[in-house]
């Protein structure tokens, strides 16, 4: 579980599964959403379309053989096989992608902050703003780490964990020896997109409980939805959320374990699967949509056998 190809048929295996499993969350959202929740559609296509880029980047693009806590690694995607691009703007693409998913999963709550308490389409432009301030502290972070990243040859012998084999790999990139500045980076993102999911949770929260001039019933249905919506949203933040706690420790104490490094990016890429089939099993319409496709497909497969036998 250690080695490179245990991570390379992992994430393989995973890809098979994850592309059908995210196309069939694309169709049921595009032609299953319920009138009810015609106005979360557009903010679940966002969140399943970006969980699904980042699935793909790292089961299938960059594949990152990362030696944590040391911020070195191999990228052994197609994108290195194939086309030869060079590992730093492999990484720009996977944390955009990271930096895209949080967006979304704080975009959910918002659009329920904005239907449930503003009603106003003037709000609507408050997402855009989301996007825009952490995508620019992502690339500020970014731009710092590219600047810095350091001579390779003389980095190398300043590494003592890392197998010589591995060191002398022609992909074999080191992004930082500062562990510190990348702890401090992931940690510091981690609690912004916390703090804004929980300003909008706690505002929503709040105002179901304190608006008295709705019915029980629509209180109720109204509670219920915000309920789903949050375990919706649980379920991924915990997918990213474990794998980030790991690399933040794993750089401040000097912790390193390969098998768990390896296991880090099996969840992240993980964890758009899980987060699309959580939107599928916990929403009727599509959960309705999946199960009669498969009970279609089980009639005719069974009809048909009926007829073959009928023949002979």
């Amino acid at each position: 579980m250690d080695s490179p190809d245990f991570l390379i048929s992992s994430l393989r295996i995973l890809t098979f599964f994850e592309i059908p499993i995210h196309f069939l969350g694309f169709y049921c959202i595009i032609f299953h959403t319920s009138k009810k929740m015609k106005s979360l559609k557009y903010a679940m296509l966002r969140f399943c379309l970006w969980s699904a880029l980042l699935d793909i980047s790292i089961s299938w693009a960059t594949v990152p053989f990362v030696f944590f806590p040391i911020l070195a690694g191999i990228p052994m995607g197609i994108l290195s096989r194939s086309f030869e691009i060079q590992p730093i703007p492999q990484i720009i693409i996977v944390v955009y992608l990271l930096v895209g998913v949080c967006c979304s999963l704080v975009g959910i709550l918002e659009n329920q902050y904005t239907k449930i308490i503003t009603k106003s389409k003037t709000h609507e432009n408050l997402q855009i703003f989301i996007y825009i301030i952490n995508f620019l502290i992502a690339t500020t972070v970014l731009v710092i780490l590219a600047i810095n990243v350091p001579d390779q040859e003389l980095a190398k012998h300043e590494i003592q964990l890392i197998p010589k084999i591995y060191l002398d790999l022609p992909n074999f990139f080191i992004l930082s020896l500062n562990n510190f500045f990348v702890g401090i980076f992931l940690s510091s993102g981690g609690i912004l997109i916390i703090a804004q999911c929980l300003f909008f949770f706690i505002s929503t929260l709040r105002e179901l409980y304190a608006n008295k001039s709705i019915s029980v019933r629509t209180r109720t249905l109204q509670n219920r939805f915000f309920t789903l919506i949050c375990v919706q949203i649980a379920i991924p933040f915990t997918l990213l959320a474990l794998p980030v706690a790991y690399i933040v420790y794993s750089c401040s104490i000097g912790f390193h374990s390969q098998t768990l490094n390896n296991l880090v990016f099996i969840f992240l890429s993980l964890h758009g699967t899980l987060s699309t089939l959580s939107i599928i099993f916990l929403h009727s319409p599509y959960r309705k949509a999946v199960f009669s496709i498969f009970r279609f497909r089980f009639i005719f497969a069974k009809k048909s056998r009926t007829e073959i036998a009928s023949i002979y």
